[in-house]
């Protein structure tokens, strides 16, 4: 992303202000951001949001699995190869990989189908200005 050098200034009566700063909070956004957001991406003057909690859980449990991937091959180079059944191991492995692909390939998807509609991510943490 382009570093954010430029500056736009925008007078404002303090109840507008206050308007823009509640505004900004209810979508967990920074005034900066949600004024950016509003003018650059949105058509009709409102801003959708996709809560990535979800997401976040997912990214937990692909962490865990890794962690899981891991352990199997400590345990392998650990004890070897002929102490674990490989066919096993090797679907298990397998499923893995699919796992992963899938959502790797959903969350692309997802992303370039949200940016096309102009769809702002957040994980409800309000960023400081």
């Amino acid at each position: 992303m382009e570093p954010r050098t430029e500056r736009f200034y925008i007078r404002m009566s303090r109840t507008e202000k206050r308007r823009l700063m509640k505004r900004a909070e209810h979508y967990h956004m920074t005034a900066s951001d949600f004024a950016r957001t509003l003018l650059l991406q949105s058509d009709d003057g409102f801003i959708r949001i996709v809560d990535i909690t979800p997401f976040k859980n997912a990214l937990y449990e692909l962490l865990k699995q890794g962690t899981n991937l891991n352990q199997l091959m400590k345990f392998l180079n650990t004890h070897g190869a002929g102490s674990y059944d490989s066919y096993k191991t090797r679907q298990m492995l397998r499923k893995e990989v699919e796992t992963f692909e899938q959502i790797a390939n959903a969350l692309i998807a997802l992303r370039k189908e949200m940016a096309k509609h102009g769809v702002v991510l957040s994980d409800g943490e309000r960023r400081s200005d």
